[in-house]
């Protein structure tokens, strides 16, 4: 019998409860805001559980508003290549569960996406949080990275533990060559 009833409890605490809009708080509350990009903050509640909203108001210091998606965070299960992404932001569902993210996991879990005023200033509110961003100008233009001709020296050590002494010249399609420098 008081196996029943402790199934019983443990069932009753797992119940679907949509996680009340006001309880939702921001994780960071000094965020960075690029005038004119994307707001990602993390979400906390202390009501921890499945069924989020899959959109948040948004209201600006000068009271416009906007609708935030609210997305996922969690473990890329493609990773092909060290240079694959770990992770993955994808829309929230209703059985995403933050009762089921392990305490030590500061990365896995809610966040809020939303668009931002190109002519952004003071308080973010949604939720029962405001966050005071420290707003940025997005630059006019990313810097070229481009290193097309240009040459570095490039050392290695080889297994045969002699050194080498090569070139390390960028094709223009992403592809490295070494050319062996005469010795």
């Amino acid at each position: 019998m008081k196996f029943l009833v402790s199934i019983l409890i443990v069932a009753a605490s797992h119940r679907v409860v949509a996680i009340p809009v006001d309880s939702i708080e921001g994780m960071q509350k000094t965020p960075l805001a690029p005038r004119g990009g994307v707001l990602m903050v993390q979400l906390v509640t202390e009501l921890n559980g499945d069924d989020w909203p899959s959109k948040l108001v948004v209201t600006f210091d000068d009271g416009n508003t906007r609708e935030g998606v609210v997305g996922w965070i969690e473990k890329n299960p493609n990773i092909s290549s060290w240079t694959t992404n770990p992770f993955t932001v994808r829309p929230i569902t209703q059985e995403d569960n933050t009762l089921l993210i392990h305490p030590k996991d500061i990365t896995t879990g809610p966040v809020l996406l939303v668009e931002l005023p190109e002519e952004g200033n003071g308080k973010i509110t949604f939720g029962g949080t405001t966050l005071s961003p420290q707003w940025i100008n997005l630059p006019s233009a990313l810097p070229n990275l481009s290193i097309t001709i240009n040459q570095l020296p490039f050392f290695f050590k080889s297994q045969e533990m002699n050194y080498l002494n090569g070139t390390l010249l960028s094709i223009g399609d992403g592809r490295l060559l070494l050319q062996n420098n005469p010795k």
